[in-house]
């Protein structure tokens, strides 16, 4: 009977080894077409009545991929927060030419009401020892004002309820009245929306342009993105929230440096691919970049992109390697996987899903 005891932990293992293992060679043996197609088809079926897209492509096209459901590639989708891409591009950009420096305080840029108590701990304001550099890490230890409210109904929960306008005033005030999360520039990060705002307001005092001018400067006409723009009640699909349709346009545009743009597949497919070969800033800006976690796991932030890596333990069946760029609150995802030379961009529509694994699958049946 002991030994018998004794035994089952290894016949538990060697089950599960032999599962994981046969798993693998599957994934290894089958034809790409193959794979896709499975994978197709249980896109379609499982996203059901929510319009999804996804594209991937290596780095000159010549492997291209795309499945969609219930549109078409031309239709536009909410970016949400991977246009913080976007609005780091132009800082990266304006940086090139000599007129922001990312290592400069942000007080030399902002005003005193706009950044003065917005990382306050234990009475002591650390703000003005916040530089750009930090804002682009989200390393500043700026509270996020969506959902960091413990005692309140959070914003993000109010945005759940309703579309209404939270101006980026509103946003810095709200701030202020939470405490800061760590000193800034500690090895660590905490997702805040107020990082990238802070930053189109920086970009847009510096040049004496609005930020939708700025976009069109440095990504839009040199990429010749036509179909790229602000976000409104009637230009992109509107994402599901639970099973009904919830536009939510105006707290999108109402703060555009941090989520609130639109785009379709072959526009976000360009623009992702130049962002990562040096084609819109020096590709220096996101080279050998020290990664902190954030407080939404399995997520990492640094140098403006999130990072995403499942180490073998947590995902055994499949191969999850580094996969670099970011991911928005509408389902919308843009990241590039260096391991592999694939990009992948797309959207599920739906508020809150989680494209990671999904990712994963089609990365992994391009061979």
């Amino acid at each position: 009977m002991i030994k018998k005891i004794m035994f089952a932990p290894l016949i538990i293992i060697a089950v599960i080894f032999t599962v994981v293992a046969g798993f693998r060679i599957y994934w290894h043996i089958q034809s790409s077409t193959d794979l896709l197609n499975s994978l197709d088809y249980n896109f379609k079926k499982t996203r059901g009545e929510k319009e999804s897209i996804l594209l991937i492509e290596n780095s000159d096209s010549t492997k291209s991929h795309i499945v969609t459901n219930k549109m078409d590639e031309n239709q536009s989708i909410m970016l949400a927060s991977v246009t913080k891409l976007y609005t780091h591009s132009v800082i990266y950009s304006m940086a090139d030419e000599g007129l922001i420096d990312l290592q400069k305080p942000i007080l030399f840029y902002l005003e005193k009401s706009q950044w003065q108590e917005i990382n306050t701990i234990a009475g002591t304001d650390y703000s003005d020892k916040i530089t750009v550099q930090m804002l682009i890490d989200q390393n500043s230890g700026i509270a996020d004002y969506e959902t960091d409210f413990k005692n309140d109904e959070s914003i993000i929960d109010k945005v759940k309820k309703e579309d209404f306008s939270l101006s980026e005033a509103e946003a810095i005030e709200l701030t202020k009245k939470l405490e800061g999360r760590f000193k800034p520039g500690e090895n660590k990060a905490h997702y805040s929306n107020l990082n990238s705002i802070l930053l189109g307001i920086i970009a847009e005092k510096v040049s004496g342009e609005s930020l939708l001018n700025l976009y069109e400067k440095y990504i839009f006409q040199p990429l010749g993105l036509t179909n790229t723009m602000v976000v409104s009640q009637d230009n992109c699909i509107a994402p599901y929230l639970k099973d009904k349709k919830a536009s939510r346009a105006l707290y999108a545009s109402s703060a555009v440096a941090a989520g609130g743009l639109v785009s379709n597949v072959r526009e976000l497919m360009i623009f992702l691919k130049a962002f990562y070969q040096g084609s819109l800033f020096k590709k220096s800006h996101i080279s050998d970049v020290d990664f902190n976690s954030i407080q939404f796991f399995p997520l990492k932030y640094g140098s403006g992109m999130m990072s995403v890596e499942i180490p073998f333990v947590l995902s055994p069946l499949i191969d999850s390697p580094q996969i670099l760029g970011h991911s928005g609150l509408s389902g919308s995802f843009a990241f590039y996987c260096p391991s592999k030379d694939l990009y992948v961009v797309g959207s599920l529509n739906e508020y809150e899903a989680k494209p990671y694994s999904l990712i994963y699958k089609y990365i992994n049946a391009i061979k």
